[in-house]
């Protein structure tokens, strides 16, 4: 509706404020607040609304029509303040009055890296345990981010960081054996053996990968890999039972 100059948008973990209406196809107004503030990519809003604003410039004005995927699901929303009906389309007008963006990595000494870093694997858990893998993936990955460059880190801080940059990569590899998406699942693993040649979900997972695209030969290496590190490994026996 209306477009601004210039490039910066907000980012994730903006503070923005709009005003904004939401619709049903029929015209039913559900949703309707002015100055309102939320963070950006922090389950506040629907995901199509933090989509959309995280497209905007200050003072723009957008109309968004946000499927139900994107926007209140099947299950549709109850409430005191919005009642949306299950599998409802709903189109949104914004305006995006201000923001102020969330420091980038570059911007942030270790301890804030480290602290974002665990904020969105914690995201990425939480999404996992409602299956939702693909976003879960991305949480996981811009967690990971957040600990690539480690210039900044003590030995110590570059130990910690390791240790969650595994933990990521295992949980995505979990999601890809999850999706059926095999070779996602094998890289992942592949970057956790790299610095960890002994790590048993990477060892155990990567062999569940290889498995399911009939690779049995490396999967069995996996596995005698696995059950060297821990002979009472129950899962990796019952893999190898099945080979």
């Amino acid at each position: 509706l209306v477009e601004q100059e210039g490039y910066q948008k907000p980012n994730e973990g903006s503070s923005v404020k709009v005003d904004l209406v939401g619709k049903l196809e029929d015209g039913t107004v559900v949703e309707e607040k002015a100055g309102f503030e939320f963070v950006t990519d922090d389950e506040q809003v629907i995901r199509g609304l933090d989509k959309v604003v995280m497209e905007m410039k200050k003072g723009e004005k957008a109309v968004a029509t946000i499927p139900p995927e994107h926007a209140f699901g099947s299950g549709g929303l109850e409430g005191t303040d919005i009642s949306v009906p299950g599998g409802a389309t709903v189109t949104y007008e914004v305006e995006l009055l201000e923001f102020e963006n969330a420091k980038e990595s570059y911007e942030m000494d270790a301890a804030e890296m480290m602290a974002a870093a665990l904020k969105f694997k914690e995201k990425g858990n939480h999404h996992f345990k409602r299956q939702n893998y693909e976003v879960a993936v991305a949480k996981y990955g811009k967690a990971v981010k957040f600990l690539e460059s480690d210039q900044k880190y003590t030995e110590d801080e570059k130990r910690a960081a390791k240790k969650v940059k595994m933990a990521c990569w295992n949980n995505e590899a979990q999601c890809g054996l999850k999706t059926q998406q095999f070779g996602a699942a094998k890289k992942c693993c592949d970057k956790v053996l790299e610095l960890d040649s002994q790590n048993l979900k990477a060892l155990y997972r990567r062999a569940q990968s290889y498995i399911a695209t009939r690779d049995y030969l490396e999967a069995s290496q996996d596995l005698k890999n696995a059950l060297l590190i821990d002979p009472e490994c129950r899962e990796a026996k019952l893999e190898m039972k099945r080979l």
